[in-house]
């Protein structure tokens, strides 16, 4: 039962994290927008967010979508545009020029966007989560492993916290409200009801599995909430497509170099 039991402690500090108040207090303007009326603070708010220049909504959904199907078919030595056939045996030149490219392009967007973002800290934690992200897959396109995995999961869990601060100030605003609970309902709320059922079942019927459920599930979750981080980015912006349009060309650029920089590894052999 330990394990399950430091799965639930996690998670609590996770939460406390995100909803302490001297973390959403801060002297920027995110503190003004929250405590403002509900049409300044959610244009406040939206003018900030401005600084986050990589993929969010549908485009970083499916972004998200197509990183963890190319990484497990990498992992897994299979092509991910022709998965029934095998990688290339052996040290690859051009796999190897893919990754590095790969890292190159996504690790100078990920630092430009934290960099201009470190006055809202949940921006910025979930910047650091790409780049964590951008990091375990790059290396993994040049070395081939699962254990590039474990370099994700504290970038994971960072942008989780943002993600959960950012639903903090969301949920208190009328204008995203209704949106964000709809948003924190679809990605927690079924996905945790199936995890709790799983934990239950399987750890009630053999203790010898629970350790290893809690860690698959405690996986999901960390998953889902990465996912979680494009929508509610999405409601914070006001932009469901995810592509900053309205946004200055330095910000496009990085979001494409991110974007492109992302689907690299597609074209391992």
């Amino acid at each position: 039962m330990a394990p399950k039991a430091l799965v639930y402690l996690f998670f609590y500090l996770l939460v406390t994290l995100a909803f302490h108040p001297r973390l959403v207090r801060s002297e920027n303007s995110t503190s003004t927008a929250t405590s403002s009326s509900s049409q300044n603070a959610t244009s406040l708010f939206r003018e900030e967010a401005k600084c986050y220049s990589l993929p969010y909504g549908t485009l970083g959904f499916v972004s998200h979508l197509l990183t963890y199907y190319s990484s497990n078919m990498i992992m897994d030595k299979h092509r991910p545009l022709m998965p029934g056939t095998e990688m290339r045996d052996g040290h690859s030149t051009w796999n190897t020029t893919l990754g590095l490219l790969k890292l190159v392009l996504t690790h100078i967007s990920s630092i430009v966007t934290m960099v201009r973002c470190s006055h809202a800290w949940q921006f910025e934690a979930i910047a650091a989560m790409k780049l964590t992200l951008s990091l375990s897959s790059g290396l993994n396109t040049i070395f081939p492993s699962g254990y590039w995995t474990f370099l994700y999961i504290p970038g994971a869990l960072t942008g989780l916290a943002g993600s959960l601060g950012l639903t903090h100030i969301l949920w208190n605003t009328p204008d995203t409200q209704k949106d964000t609970v709809i948003i924190t309902a679809v990605f927690f709320g079924i996905p945790a009801l199936c995890v709790l059922v799983a934990l239950l079942m399987l750890c009630c019927d053999s203790s010898d599995s629970c350790g290893e459920t809690s860690m698959v599930a405690f996986g999901i979750v960390v998953a889902f909430g990465a996912l979680y981080s494009d929508w509610i980015l999405a409601v914070a912006v006001h932009n469901w497509i995810g592509y900053p349009d309205n946004s200055t060309t330095l910000t496009q650029v990085l979001w494409v170099l991110y974007f492109v920089g992302k689907r690299l590894n597609m074209l391992v052999v």
